[in-house]
């Protein structure tokens, strides 16, 4: 083989190689916000999702682990069905590029909250109803840090509907009537 050749073929493996590299995100050590355009929000619900002046948080696994918060416009910050929509409707596009995922089931709707203190009580459809195990887990963890992070009246605990009958949420605590964030861990707490 020649020298040029062998040269040329030499630049193109590099190539290959810091191209390679770079297909890769690299993990994150901790938590972190990533911005959302809420223009970019598709037609993937038939949730409506309000846009405004306020920001609201919502929770999504990364690369199928770790939650991370995601902060979203909204018309206002204390009204707990704001972000619960917003993450029933899913990671955007340009999210799910980021390897933001979902455990919620694609038919799940938020059919309404109700408040009882610091407990809000969260009404769903029968879609939720569609997993189970570990990812069902993460699904109620999502749920459960998004309406705790709601501005304004505080929601510590959360309670969950389907239909409007009661439902015990499975937690890594085992099935529970009423939720806190410190009932997930490891990957189902964000931090």
């Amino acid at each position: 083989m020649n020298r040029t050749r062998r040269s040329a073929l030499l630049a193109l493996a590099a190539a290959a190689v810091v191209v390679i590299a770079g297909c890769g995100i690299p993990r994150d050590s901790e938590p972190r916000e990533v911005a959302v355009d809420t223009g970019l929000l598709g037609p993937t619900s038939s949730a409506s999702v309000p846009t405004g002046e306020a920001d609201v948080f919502v929770y999504f696994p990364i690369e199928g682990e770790k939650l991370v918060r995601v902060q979203r416009d909204a018309e206002n910050d204390s009204d707990p069905e704001l972000p619960l929509r917003h993450l029933l409707i899913g990671p955007t596009p340009d999210e799910r590029e980021d390897k933001l995922s979902t455990s919620i089931p694609s038919g799940t709707e938020l059919l309404g909250t109700e408040r009882d203190g610091d407990k809000l009580i969260i009404n769903l459809t029968k879609g939720i109803d569609s997993i189970q195990g570990k990812n069902l887990i993460t699904a109620y963890a999502q749920l459960v840090h998004t309406a705790t992070s709601v501005q304004g009246e505080p929601v510590s605990r959360v309670q969950f509907r389907v239909e409007g009958e009661d439902r015990l949420a499975l937690t890594d605590d085992g099935s529970l009537e009423t939720v806190v964030v410190n009932n997930f861990r490891g990957a189902n707490k964000p931090g």
